[in-house]
Order: structure tokens, then C-alpha cells, then sequence
């Protein structure tokens, strides 16, 4: 079978499920999220990406976090309370586990993305999940591909981009793959990188299209503290913040929103009386 690339659109396949239940379980959600965002024209916020996103909907493929399951534990409140405090109105089709090229099918080929569908912003949040299994310039291109896709396709819309946030778990460090995630940053910041220095913005085009597309430097929120880093030096992440080293907590999610998602957002949604 053809191996999944980071930059070629490909569904969930034998190469990144853990078994076939589960890969029939993420085509299921996958057709359910298809259904519901047909169902959607205009919103303020639309939120893309993989089980960091999820958790705004207190979900994993679709199915309920179980209550041993602390990852989406009071997340979906938090998520709501943001929203309601700015009335926003907001739409999630995020997928656990997904990887670059799963959210490229689902856009170009799996209809999350249709004609209708006008989002005032949309946050892309993906490539975690790329980052033990493949080189750091293909996931980048894979990041590439899928913000060209979205500024294509929503050219009226702002799409706010966040770099992949710090992670320090099992996966990454035992593939001593933790200095990945920085060396796949600083290529999508060069990216966003103009010819005057600034970041947040795509170099050589033109200023509406890249007022359009925004880049999120989000994630020195979640760095260790001071006392945390005496404690143990390696540590690379906020434990009060990411208990599980890679998924925000609930404060996480609020860090999240609040200091550094809704700011950028705010900034550039339609004015309301």
C-alpha cells in the first residue's frame, strides 16, 4: 500500500491506526463531522485540527472522554464560557490522533470544507502528531500545504495558524524527537517571516493576502517555570498546564483562549454593537 506523506492528502490508513476498529472509527467520525459542517454558513470561529482541538468538544473520535480520561475534563466549559464572554459563535471538526495529511483529505477530498462554509476566522492547530514518525521538512510542508489550501478556498477569511505547541512525553523523547518540534517551528516562522523581520504574517505576498493568514506563537505558555525547571532541569513543559506533557488541562485550554487564540481574533473579527 502507498505509504501516508505529510503533504499528500491521505485518510487514516493501516500506517497510522493502531488497529482497524480504529481506523474504521475515525472514517465514522470523519463522515459525522462531513454531515455536521453542512449544516454550517456562517460562524464566527471555526477550529481545525487533532485531539488538542477535540478536547473543546470533550471528544475522542467522536466518542465521550470517559471520567478516567483527564484530558478533556472541563475543557468543553472552558471553551464555552470563552466563547459566551465575547459572543462568539464557533464550530470544532478536529480528529484525535490526526496527523497533517489526514486534515488535508478531510478538507480537500473528505468535504469538511464546502462551498457554503464562511467562517469570519479559522485556527489550525496540527502536526504533532507527525513529529515522531517523520522528517521535520516534510511536516512543515505538510503544514504549508494545508494553509495554502484554507487561504484558497476562505479568501475572506482570516486563518490564524499556531506553531505546534512544546510537548514532552514518552513518544517524542524516547525518539529523541523533542528539538523536532522547534526545527519544524522555525521553518513555518521563516515562512511567516516578511521582508521587514516581522513574524505573524507570509513573506513575499501581497499585504490582503497576508493579513488574511496569521501565524500563532503560542507556545512559550506552556514552558516550565522557574521553580519547576530547578526541580528537574529537563523538564519541557508546564506540568500544572499539560499534566500528560502534551495535551493542555483545562487551565491549559484557558491559557490558550484567552492569552494568545482570542487576542489575534478578536483583532480582525467583524465589529458587533
Amino acid at each position: 500500500p502507498r505509504k501516508e506523506i505529510p503533504y499528500v492528502p491521505s485518510p487514516r490508513t493501516a500506517q497510522t491506526s493502531k488497529s482497524s476498529s480504529q481506523r474504521q472509527t475515525w472514517m465514522d467520525y470523519q463522515k459525522k463531522l462531513r454531515k455536521d459542517m453542512s449544516n454550517v454558513r456562517h460562524v464566527n470561529m471555526l477550529f481545525l485540527g487533532d485531539s488538542i482541538t477535540e478536547s473543546f468538544v470533550g471528544t475522542s473520535y467522536g466518542n465521550p472522554c470517559t471520567t478516567n480520561d483527564r484530558r478533556c475534563r472541563n475543557i468543553p466549559q472552558v471553551f464555552q464560557a470563552a466563547m459566551k464572554a465575547h459572543e462568539l459563535s464557533s464550530h470544532v471538526s478536529a480528529i484525535s490522533g490526526d496527523q497533517t495529511q489526514h486534515l488535508l483529505w478531510r478538507l480537500t477530498k473528505g468535504g469538511e470544507l464546502p462551498p457554503s462554509l464562511r467562517p469570519d476566522v479559522v485556527v489550525v492547530l496540527i502536526g504533532t502528531n507527525n513529529i515522531p514518525y517523520f522528517p521535520v521538512e516534510d511536516i512543515a510542508k505538510g503544514i504549508r500545504r494545508v494553509t495554502d489550501f484554507l487561504r484558497k478556498a476562505l479568501p475572506s477569511s482570516t486563518v490564524l495558524v499556531n506553531e505546534i505547541l512544546p510537548r514532552g512525553d514518552n513518544m517524542v523523547v524516547k525518539a529523541n524527537k523533542t528539538e523536532s518540534i522547534q526545527k519544524v517551528n522555525n521553518i513555518i516562522r521563516g515562512i511567516f517571516t516578511n521582508s521587514t523581520g516581522r513574524t505573524g504574517q507570509y513573506a513575499n505576498s501581497s499585504a490582503a493576502s497576508r493579513s488574511s493568514l496569521q501565524y500563532l506563537q503560542c507556545g512559550s505558555l506552556f514552558a516550565p517555570s522557574a521553580s519547576q525547571l530547578q526541580q528537574d532541569p529537563s523538564q519541557l513543559v508546564d506540568v500544572n498546564l499539560m499534566p500528560d506533557l502534551l495535551h493542555p488541562n483545562a487551565d491549559g485550554m484557558q491559557k490558550w483562549l484567552s492569552d494568545c487564540i482570542l487576542p489575534a481574533a478578536l483583532k480582525v473579527l467583524p465589529t458587533r454593537s
